[in-house]
C-alpha cells in the first residue's frame, strides 16, 4: 500500500506531527476502502486512540476532504480528497518508474 504512514507506540512522533500521520493514514484507509470506511473498520485498522480519530476526522472535514456524516454513517472522502490522492499516487508510481 503506496502511501501509509507508520504508527507505533514506541517511538512515535511527536504530537503534531502523530496528529498529521493519523489524519493521513485515515485518508488513505478510506481512500483504499473505496471511498468510505466504516468507523469501527477505521478504529480497527489504526494503532490511534478513539479521541485521536475523531479529531482527524472533524479536522478533515474543516479542511473539506470528507463529508459530514452521522452515527453510525461511514466516513466518506469527498470527490476532490478521492482526486488529490490520486494524483499523488500516480506522481509516486511516474517517479519510482524514472528511478528504476
Amino acid at each position: 500500500m503506496i502511501g501509509l504512514v507508520q504508527l507505533t507506540d514506541r517511538g512515535a512522533p511527536p504530537t503534531v506531527a502523530r496528529a498529521e500521520a493519523i489524519q493521513m493514514t485515515m485518508l488513505v484507509l478510506a481512500y483504499d476502502a473505496g471511498g468510505a470506511i466504516p468507523f469501527a473498520d477505521l478504529w480497527k485498522a489504526m494503532p490511534a486512540t478513539r479521541n485521536e480519530i475523531f479529531t482527524a476526522i472533524r479536522a478533515q472535514f474543516t479542511l473539506g476532504n470528507v463529508k459530514r456524516h452521522h452515527n453510525g454513517e461511514p466516513i466518506t472522502l469527498t470527490a476532490s480528497a478521492r482526486a488529490a490522492i490520486a494524483a499523488g499516487r500516480a506522481m509516486m508510481t511516474v517517479a519510482q518508474e524514472k528511478a528504476a
